[in-house]
C-alpha cells in the first residue's frame, strides 16, 4: 500500500507478495497486542475508556485471532492477509453497531477504522497477487 508517488510523478510499486505479507503480520501482531491490551484493561481493570470503546472479554478473544493469524503470517502461510481483513471488517461492523446502539458513536472511531480495514485489504491483495513472471510469489 503507497499513498504517495515518488519524486517522478509515478507511483510507487506495490511490494512484492512476500514483502506484503511480512507487512501484514506485523500490522496483525500489532492489531493482536491492541486488543489484548484493552480486553484485559476492560475487562479484568474494568477501565471506563476501553469499556466505552467497546472493549471487553469478546476483545480479548479477537486479539488471540489476530495473534494467531499474525504467527501464521510470519510463517508464510498467504491466505491469512485476506483472513485478517475480513475479522477486521466484520469486527468493525459489530463494534460500529454496537457504538451506535450504545450512543457512543465516533467519527475519529470510524475514520480510523476505514484507514485500517483499507490498508488491510490491499495488504492481502498484494499478498494474493501473482509475481512478474507469473509465479505465485513467495
Amino acid at each position: 500500500m503507497r499513498f504517495f508517488r515518488n519524486s517522478g510523478g509515478t507511483p510507487v510499486p506495490p511490494p512484492t507478495p512476500a514483502a506484503a505479507l511480512r507487512e501484514a503480520s506485523l500490522f496483525m501482531l500489532a492489531l493482536a497486542g491492541l486488543n489484548l491490551a484493552f480486553g484485559v484493561l476492560a475487562a479484568v481493570v474494568g477501565w471506563d475508556f476501553a469499556i466505552d470503546q467497546g472493549a471487553g472479554t469478546h476483545t480479548i478473544v479477537v486479539g488471540l485471532i489476530y495473534l494467531a493469524l499474525g504467527l501464521l503470517a510470519r510463517r508464510g502461510v498467504k491466505i491469512t492477509a485476506a483472513i485478517g481483513a475480513a475479522v477486521f471488517v466484520i469486527e468493525a461492523v459489530l463494534n460500529f453497531g454496537g457504538a451506535v446502539g450504545a450512543g457512543s458513536f465516533s467519527s475519529s472511531w470510524l475514520l480510523s477504522r476505514m484507514l485500517i480495514a483499507y490498508w488491510l485489504i490491499q495488504a492481502a491483495r498484494n499478498t494474493l497477487r501473482p509475481t512478474a513472471d507469473g509465479s505465485p510469489g513467495t
